[in-house]
């Protein structure tokens, strides 16, 4: 058997991924309404969140927090595509740009990240970051632009793509050759994939570092763990 190509010590991070009711309502009589969809949220009744919200957004189509708790509830349910539009009307209608179109960014550039458009998912959570709405918002829509390879440390990075990945490999590892590598795992998928009768959507992106201690050394956690509902 020849040699390998690349380190032994070699290691590979997958970035694999309000107010309810009536308008002659009163506020007051709208909030259990919407601290129940907030619960059935927290508690990952996701398809229930979708049929009570869609319900009450057929009385007010414009609320952008019902608007928000679909398109997130449809992000972290995996039906991607169909929280797009909630999400972007979220964003549209809340004018002031509060913590609504913060958090709408966020799962925004989520979605558009697990459908395969980058540049997009680019977008939404660097305008999420920018607003700096909220604390939490701001920190975890920079977490995702690290993790999906989407910050700006990675545009020194050589990229090599295949049937079936995205390689980016870290500008420390040079000595290696991309190519061979890229092609090596692709084929490697090609066998396992035939065997089990699987496939992708989209290729799957592969962000490669020299070492675990280097990438952590950056601010990511250990690497090695995929985010499949992003791939």
């Amino acid at each position: 058997m020849s040699p390998p190509l690349w380190p032994r010590r070699l290691f590979v991070a997958l970035a694999g991924l309000v107010l309810i009711g009536s308008a002659a309502r009163p506020a007051a009589a709208q909030a259990p309404a919407v601290d129940a969809l907030w619960q059935q949220y927290q508690q990952g009744r996701f398809g229930q969140v979708v049929d009570e919200g869609m319900a009450l957004l057929a009385e007010r189509p414009g609320d952008p927090t019902l608007h928000l708790v679909i398109g997130r509830a449809l992000v972290d349910d995996g039906q991607h595509a169909r929280s797009m539009s909630h999400l972007e009307r979220a964003d549209a209608v809340d004018a002031e740009d509060t913590w609504i179109t913060a958090w709408a960014l966020n799962f925004l550039g989520k979605a558009h990240f697990a459908e395969g458009q980058p540049a997009a998912a680019r977008s939404a959570l660097r305008r999420s970051v920018d607003l700096r709405a909220t604390r939490n918002a701001t920190r975890s829509s920079a977490r995702w632009l690290e993790t999906f390879g989407l910050s700006p440390r990675y545009d020194a990075w050589a990229t090599v793509e295949t049937e079936h990945f995205v390689f980016h490999f870290a500008p420390s590892l040079q000595e290696v050759d991309h190519a061979a590598f890229a092609k090596r795992r692709d084929a490697a998928f090609q066998e396992i994939a035939a065997f089990f009768g699987a496939t992708l959507p989209h290729p799957a992106r592969f962000f490669v570092w020299r070492s675990n201690e280097e990438a952590q050394a950056a601010g990511l956690p250990p690497l090695g763990f995929a985010r499949p509902a992003y791939h």
